[in-house]
């Protein structure tokens, strides 16, 4: 009532409220209250602000989460793009944004598509923090993982080929008769 409804001072306070609806897994009224600190933010402030970026990465969240996985997508997109405007492209908040990239394309099972933004990731990691600090070390963690499930997906499809080729001889085999 003090600041008025259009204020983006309310915006911190609703991300808050968003927050404490995000903790207690009401993700519908989180997201209600996410989308108007946006708003308030962006008419404020404009699309490329500091203030924006946190929030649009909340709402990133909560559709990976309701397993929106393309609206998440295109959110976390932007969530890059403000961070390379505010930081530049070297910065570990821009590495932040990839892996948020990395982890929808992973969800989708689009490994190859979750690996590269992983080691966009780390890279900048390990530029800014060193080989050894924790965010370098589950970026890497995370390649290996995704490494190891592309490699089980291959052996699986070469197996389901054989299959497929075996059968589809058999069945010549069968129609020859």
């Amino acid at each position: 009532a003090t600041l008025g409804p259009g204020n983006p001072t309310v915006a911190g306070t609703l991300v808050m409220v968003g927050s404490i609806h995000y903790k207690r897994r009401n993700l519908d009224a989180s997201m209600m209250f996410y989308r108007e600190a946006l708003r308030l933010n962006r008419d404020a402030y404009g699309l490329h602000h500091p203030d924006v970026a946190p929030t649009l990465k909340s709402i990133g969240t909560i559709l990976t989460k309701k397993g929106e996985y393309h609206e998440a997508y295109d959110v976390f997109r932007d969530v890059l793009s403000i961070k390379c405007t505010i930081h530049g492209t070297g910065h570990p908040e821009v590495a932040s944004a990839y892996k948020s990239l990395g982890n929808v394309h992973y969800k989708l099972g689009e490994l190859a598509d979750a690996e590269r933004q992983y080691r966009h990731a780390l890279s900048i990691f390990r530029r800014t923090r060193g080989n050894e600090h924790p965010d370098t070390i589950a970026a890497r963690t995370t390649i290996e993982h995704i490494r190891y499930w592309m490699k089980e997906r291959g052996q699986r499809k070469a197996e389901e080929r054989n299959t497929r080729n075996t059968s589809r001889g058999s069945d010549e085999d069968e129609r020859s008769c």
